[in-house]
């Protein structure tokens, strides 16, 4: 009987302490933006973001939700394949944004909302960019109708306004394309007021970087300075002026 008592105090034990450090989707988002935010800020580069990012995505293996485990997944590998996109490290990249891609689907699909399609359709499109033209003609309005679709379900969702707003941008006019739109949408979405760092910093980013693409220096150089007006240390920023000063 004794040995009962223990061995059922040990299992009680054990399923309480596994209680206890399961972690919930609130504490997923306060680390994961803990990390972005120190990363966006300059606090930490990208090789400890990106370890930092390692040991999060282990912990949320903790995470009792199945949809919400997903997604949590979904987000941090899109993140690392931000990141390694801006490393210009491809194959890494496009290895985090497929897995970012393909599980922010399975969450879709279990109802995890906007966040989701935003997810797949961000994961989308730097796939695009890096595989080049012959993707990006297939997958485009995939990407595209990703995009609305959270939009649908959260007409506040800055990311996937930013998607459309590029959409936009890069599509020919033939094809729903619409420059001028694209760019007075993007630009009214870095003036919003309320963005958290992580918007913020994308929305001025991929300002910058269209504007660079096309030749237009002192408006790039404008949206990177921006960046560094919020986020003094954040080496992004730096190394794309650095770069248009050569």
């Amino acid at each position: 009987m004794q040995r009962y008592k223990a061995v059922l105090t040990v299992f009680i034990l054990l399923f309480l302490s596994s209680g206890l450090f399961a972690m919930t989707a609130l504490e997923a988002r306060r680390k994961y933006d803990g990390i972005m935010s120190s990363w966006i800020e300059g606090r930490r580069n990208d090789l400890q973001a990106l370890a930092e990012f390692g040991n999060l995505e282990r912990e949320l293996d903790s995470l009792g939700d199945s949809v919400q485990k997903t997604y949590w997944i979904a987000r941090v590998s899109l993140a690392v394949g931000q990141i390694r996109y801006y490393r210009d490290e491809e194959e890494l990249s496009l290895d985090a944004l497929e897995k970012s891609r393909d599980l922010a689907g399975e969450a879709a699909a279990g109802g995890a909302g906007a966040g989701a399609w935003r997810i797949q359709s961000e994961a989308g499109s730097l796939i695009m960019i890096q595989k080049g033209v012959g993707y990006i003609i297939t997958h485009s309005g995939r990407v595209q109708e990703q995009a609305e679709k959270a939009l649908s379900l959260d007409s506040g969702n800055v990311r996937a306004a930013l998607i459309v707003a590029q959409g936009l941008i890069n599509a020919p006019a033939l094809f729903g394309g619409n420059r001028r739109k694209g760019l007075a949408d993007l630009e009214a979405l870095s003036l919003r007021t309320g963005l958290s760092p992580e918007e913020r910093f994308f929305v001025l980013m991929a300002l910058g970087e269209i504007f660079a693409r096309d030749k237009e220096g002192e408006k790039a150089l404008g949206y990177f300075r921006k960046i560094l007006e919020s986020y003094p240390q954040n080496s992004l920023a730096k190394m794309r002026i650095d770069r248009m000063a050569r």
